[in-house]
């Protein structure tokens, strides 16, 4: 990395290599008994956000070029609030990096059938 920084960036910020791992993965239950539930990209008609999250699928996300970041978007089907009380500490004891608040989402079918939509949870 030392050697290659730093990168010359066009007007938006992209820098000429960048690398990018991407990988998908279960995420387990707090209880240990397996994976959470309902954890299939079919169950949701293969849906993705704006943002990249497919519905059904959790995705660990590397990018490295100028600077290293990693996101995590993760698929939760059918959790509940209360689900979400014990399944956010519980994460976050788990991971080296702060979650943030900000991001956490509930997807919820259209009457179509076919698209979800968007609600902020706080």
């Amino acid at each position: 990395m030392e050697e290659i920084s730093p990168q010359p960036a066009d007007r938006w910020g992209n820098v000429a290599v960048s690398l990018g791992f991407d990988a998908q993965f279960l995420l387990r239950s707090p209880q240990g008994d397996g994976p959470w539930p309902g954890q299939d990209r079919d169950l949701f008609g293969c849906f993705e956000t704006p943002t990249g999250v497919r519905l059904g699928n959790s995705l660990g996300r590397l990018t490295i070029n100028n600077r290293r970041a990693m996101g995590l978007m993760l698929s939760i089907p059918t959790a509940t609030d209360d689900d979400l009380t014990v399944l956010r500490p519980w994460l976050q004891e788990r991971l080296p990096f702060r979650l943030s608040d900000k991001h956490w989402t509930r997807w919820t079918l259209n009457k179509n059938g076919k698209t979800y939509r968007p609600k902020r949870l706080a």
